[in-house]
């Protein structure tokens, strides 16, 4: 994985904006970092849309008779499909309200398996065997800071990151919102380390991790990163660079809508490419 991390790409944003001369207040990190997040989102739209096995991922739960709500995958960010395990045939979305009307025992509906959303939770009716989701996995925000306490296997993240005075909003205070991101622990002890985050309290701000070969400190500078294909660092930095400016509106920033186009490009092609040869071309040949 040699995707950058968050400081690092903040770097590039700044280094790609030619700040030298501007008189009229440069951007800060948050702000970059904001407009970052939001180009990362676009990106991670368009893969879902060319090539969803990227982001696509499988879970299963686990059927209890008499247990109908189930805890969803704690990275989804959407539902594809849902299937009974054993026969592979499809479960139904529905809405939390027709979940009645689709008992087994209603003679008006054909008692095939169906779900709904309700929460993080998904209910299933009509469903008497194990089931397995298949989904697209939510790549969290990024950002960077300082450590503010360290255990052996999590890390608590800055309470005033990329670079701000105040409490930042772009550390999120959802419950698993990180689950899948990586912490590059890139200066200070312990540098040189990236860490998987497997689970994350939102209250207090906790990412966990496996375990940490040298154990960071609160001196320790930390950044997220996540695993997407490397060109999307690089579409991502320009997007950004292109959403920011201009701040100096002297500047010609042409050039950069150019090398926007051809790095999306370059993304796009490599996400059709990798698709694999489907079973009727190899028949063809």
């Amino acid at each position: 994985m040699n995707n950058l991390n968050a400081f690092e790409m903040v770097q590039q944003v700044r280094t790609k904006m030619d700040e030298t001369g501007i008189t009229s207040g440069k951007w800060s990190d948050s702000e970059i970092l904001r407009e970052m997040n939001l180009s990362k989102t676009y990106f991670v739209n368009l893969i879902n849309t060319i090539n969803e096995k990227i982001n696509g991922r499988t879970g299963s739960i686990t059927y209890v008779s008499g247990t109908e709500l189930y805890d969803l995958p704690k990275d989804l960010d959407s539902i594809k499909r849902i299937e009974v395990t054993s026969t592979k045939q499809k479960v139904d979305p529905i809405n939390v309200d027709e979940k009645e009307l689709y008992r087994a025992d209603n003679d008006l509906f054909t008692p095939n398996p169906v779900y709904y959303m309700w929460g993080n939770q998904v209910g299933l009716v009509n469903v008497s065997g194990n089931v397995t989701i298949y989904y697209l996995r939510r790549i969290p925000n990024l950002h960077y800071g300082t450590v503010s306490a360290l255990a052996a296997t999590s890390l608590t993240f800055d309470l005033t990151p990329n670079g701000s005075t105040a409490n930042d909003y772009t550390v999120k205070q959802i419950d698993d919102y990180y689950i899948g991101a990586y912490i590059d622990v890139y200066s200070g002890t312990g540098a040189g380390q990236i860490a998987k985050i497997t689970d994350y309290v939102g209250s207090t701000k906790v990412a966990t991790v496996a375990t940490w070969a040298t154990n960071p400190d609160t001196s320790s500078l930390y950044a997220l990163k996540y695993d997407l294909p490397n060109e999307v660092d690089e579409c991502v930095i320009l997007k950004t660079v292109l959403g920011l400016y201009p701040k100096d509106r002297t500047k010609d920033i042409g050039s950069i809508g150019q090398l926007l186009s051809l790095a999306q490009k370059a993304l796009t092609d490599g996400l059709t490419r990798s698709k694999e040869r489907t079973f009727v071309e190899y028949w063809g040949n």
